[in-house]
Parts: structure tokens; C-alpha cells; sequence
């Protein structure tokens, strides 16, 4: 069955056309002698480039290791840019995140997304993000996460061929399943 699983992502990724680029990985293994994070990754989590933008959505449960999780940052944001490699008609941009205040993973305080053809400037689309908590349900719901969508849509149809996730801390991580740019 493994075998399976591993071709059959081998030949979704060879059609997924969009890409994107996000900060080098730099989620931590926790060292409960001195409770805090070690120096040594964790590789569960470790972005690799592909799962945000392969179209499966996850169960919350944290040991599932489907998310791309980041540490707070010193200026508390991240930002992924998503390449559709050609101009692409947008307006509805989605990013789902997880959420455990115990362990100090919180949704995040805030979301904008922007537009560019160049991936130098970029222009912020004028939208609030609508935040949606997402029912943790399921034969394998633990009932201490919880999921969120959160949602900017912009007034009109943007024609770009780079779209930016900028993603603001509100705890201590940030663990990430999937963005999303439609039309």
C-alpha cells in the first residue's frame, strides 16, 4: 500500500501546475528536559514544496504530519508566494490552517494576499479576511484541535501570475494544510 500511495503522488505532483516558494523550514523537535524547542528540525513538518498547493485537505489530528508548520519569526509573519506560471484570473484565495492552544499552535491573527507579474512589486488586494473555524468531526477527531479556513476575496477578477500568503503569528507556530487561488 505504501508503494501505491508514493506513485500516486508522484503522478498528481507531475500535474500540479502551480508552485510556490515559502521560508526554509525552521520548526523545531521540543526537548521536554528543558522545555523548549531543541536544535534539531523536525522533519514532520518541514515544508516540501508541494503540500500546500495538492488539493488534499487533512484532518487536524497533529500527528497526521500533512502540514507545513513554521516557529514564530522575528517579524512575527511568513510569507509563501504562489507562481501559477502564467497570468491566472483570480479572486477568492483560501488558506487552512490548524489550531491547538495548548501547544501554543494558534490560527493565525491575520492573513493578506497580494498580486504581482513580476515577482518583485507587489499590490495588496483591499479586502478584510473572513475567518471560519472548521468542525473537528470524524472517527479520528481528537477534540483538542481545531481547523480554520480563512478567506480574502477581492472586489474584482485580479489577472496575475504571482499571488502572496502573507500570514501573521498569533502564537508561538503556525501550521499551514493548504492555500488556495481561484476564480
Amino acid at each position: 500500500p505504501r508503494a501505491l500511495v508514493e506513485k500516486l503522488n508522484e503522478l498528481i505532483n507531475k500535474f500540479i501546475v502551480e508552485k510556490y516558494t515559502a521560508p526554509a523550514p525552521n520548526y523545531y523537535k521540543w526537548d521536554s528536559a528543558t522545555q523548549a524547542p531543541s536544535s534539531e528540525l523536525n522533519a514532520t513538518y518541514s515544508d516540501d514544496g508541494i503540500r500546500l498547493v495538492d488539493g488534499k485537505q487533512s484532518h487536524v489530528n497533529g500527528s497526521t504530519g500533512v502540514y507545513s508548520a513554521w516557529q514564530k519569526t522575528e517579524d512575527g509573519k511568513i510569507e509563501i508566494t504562489l507562481d501559477c506560471t502564467n497570468l491566472a484570473p483570480r479572486d477568492t484565495f483560501k488558506a487552512y490552517f490548524a489550531a491547538n492552544s495548548i501547544w501554543g499552535v494558534k490560527a493565525p491573527a491575520n492573513m493578506e494576499v497580494s498580486y504581482s507579474n513580476d515577482n518583485k512589486t507587489f499590490t495588496k488586494i483591499n479586502s478584510e479576511v473572513t475567518k471560519r473555524a472548521i468542525p473537528d468531526v470524524g472517527e479520528i477527531s481528537d477534540n483538542v484541535w481545531s481547523r480554520w479556513e480563512y478567506i480574502v476575496k477581492s472586489p474584482e477578477v485580479i489577472s496575475a501570475r504571482y499571488f502572496k500568503f502573507t500570514i501573521y503569528f498569533d502564537g508561538g507556530f503556525i501550521w499551514i494544510d493548504e492555500i488556495e487561488a481561484t476564480n
